[in-house]
């Protein structure tokens, strides 16, 4: 990347990055600030609103995601605002621009079809681990975040009652989410090949832990961390190209279940309270796409599970 900023103004740029701590994100605001500049031709502290305006309908026009436009404003504002607190410059020119608004619309491209699902859950299956598949099989199965699964204690779930149950949540903001028999059995499966006591399953320790931490869980299991959501990308990212399908994320998997739920008979109600939703309304950013589905069926999603589960 060419670097346009005169020796002033890498010298806030410097400055102004200096308080952040990931090397990403340091490169991102740095490129971010050298295309706008590029784009104005203008010292940086010059630059107005409607220069700004100018900028971001470029990036529309030249095709960028509303989201990466979005992002991008996000971005600058942060370095524009640090040089108004800073006094470099007598006001924030982004005060005069609205933030663009990302597309809230939930696209069928970014949605598994059944057949892509199978494909998916199949290749986790046979070319991860089984705690990967857990925890991938939990997103597909219940819609719940990633961060949420990952967090997940062995007292969260009820193991001795059928159906099991599974906890989320703390306090008043607890919900209880059904899990589906055969993903019981493969949560079972993996409980099992981690050796422990049967009274740890009463203890607050994390679940899906790292391969290394195996045995660190029986000596000092509160020093033991669960996996990343990294990890998961990865996984997914491995398993989407051995499986030749288009690259799902974790909260693909999550829209595809509250699409399903509604598209098989569930109520609104029901899919906002086991997605965790605060507003029913999240319900109506899936308009357009359930019409596409490629499974049709008056039933819920357990049968629809059941099918993609089974051989």
């Amino acid at each position: 990347m060419e670097d346009v900023l005169n020796e002033y103004e890498q010298g806030l740029v410097a400055s102004f990055v200096s308080r952040l701590k990931s090397a990403t994100v340091v490169r991102d605001y740095k490129r971010e600030i050298n295309n706008l500049k590029k784009f104005t031709d203008k010292d940086i502290v010059d630059i107005n609103d409607q220069d700004i305006k100018n900028y971001l309908e470029s990036l529309k026009i030249g095709g960028k995601a509303s989201t990466t436009i979005k992002r991008t404003y996000s971005q600058l504002n942060a370095f524009f605002n640090f040089l108004f607190v800073e006094n470099f410059i007598d006001i924030n020119p982004f005060y005069k621009v609205d933030r663009p608004k990302a597309s809230e619309q939930v696209k069928v491209e970014r949605t598994p079809n059944p057949e892509q699902l199978k494909k998916l859950l199949d290749t986790v299956r046979t070319n991860s681990e089984l705690r990967d598949y857990a925890v991938i099989l939990l997103i597909a199965t219940t819609g719940i975040k990633i961060n949420d699964i990952l967090n997940i204690k062995l007292n969260d779930f009820t193991f001795n009652t059928n159906p099991m149950s599974l906890n989320i949540g703390q306090g008043e903001n607890i919900r209880y989410i059904r899990v589906l028999n055969q993903v019981k059995n493969v949560i079972e499966e993996y409980v099992y090949s981690l050796s422990i006591p049967g009274d740890y399953l009463e203890k607050p320790y994390y679940l899906f832990i790292r391969s290394r931490d195996i045995d660190k869980l029986m000596s000092s299991p509160h020093e033991v961390k669960p996996i990343t959501k990294d990890w998961i990308r990865k996984v997914m990212a491995k398993c989407c190209k051995i499986a030749d399908i288009p690259l799902f994320t974790s909260k693909d998997l999550r829209h595809a279940h509250a699409l399903y739920a509604a598209r098989l008979g569930a109520s609104v109600d029901d899919v906002a309270n086991q997605l965790g939703w605060n507003d029913t309304n999240l319900i109506y950013k899936y308009t357009g796409v359930m019409e596409q589905l490629l499974y049709s069926a008056n039933s819920y999603t357990e049968v629809f599970f059941n099918q993609i589960l089974n051989d």
